[in-house]
């Protein structure tokens, strides 16, 4: 059923509608996620700290973001793209659950430092589902598919809110 639908959606033939199914799914999931990650950190920072810090936290993950931008670009190139990915998610992983020990101790430091790590996960995650979609496709096929996939990430986006 669904693969009728976007073959009527977007005018695509058999191979770009499974191409564009199997896309759909990691950035449904990434949005649901970016979204689930941003909206608990926000709500421990605001339920932990005043209200006056929340640009101060803002600014520093802008900051943070931009560094952790530089930081994939400069590895992208170097190493294997599995090893990128495990490197990024242990990452991840290890840098939330941190945030989520140290919240018992000290919450108002632990908040901040998770609404900071959080912008800067959101964007690789981000990164990461365009890299897998460039390597998949070529320009015309994006091209043509790319509203498509956003519409799912919109999906997944809504389905994370949800949660």
């Amino acid at each position: 059923m669904a693969a009728g639908v976007f073959i009527r959606l977007f005018g695509t033939g058999p191979f770009e509608t499974r191409l564009l199914l199997l896309l759909s799914v990691p950035f449904m999931l990434a949005a649901a996620v970016a979204v689930v990650l941003a909206s608990t950190a926000k709500a421990l920072l605001i339920f932990a700290n005043p209200l006056t810090t929340i640009p101060r936290v803002s600014i520093a993950a802008s900051l943070f973001t931009m560094v952790v931008a530089a930081l994939y670009v400069a590895m992208v190139g170097r190493i294997a793209v599995w090893r990128q990915r495990a490197v990024l998610f242990g990452c991840s992983t290890t840098l939330i659950l941190a945030c989520r020990l140290a919240y018992e101790q000290w919450p108002e430091l632990a908040s901040m430092a998770l609404s900071v790590l959080v912008t800067g996960i959101c964007y690789l995650l981000a990164q990461e589902v365009a890299s897998l979609s460039q390597r998949l496709l070529t320009a015309r096929q994006a091209r043509r598919l790319y509203p498509g996939l956003a519409a799912t990430s919109t999906v997944g986006a809504a389905l994370g809110g949800g949660l």
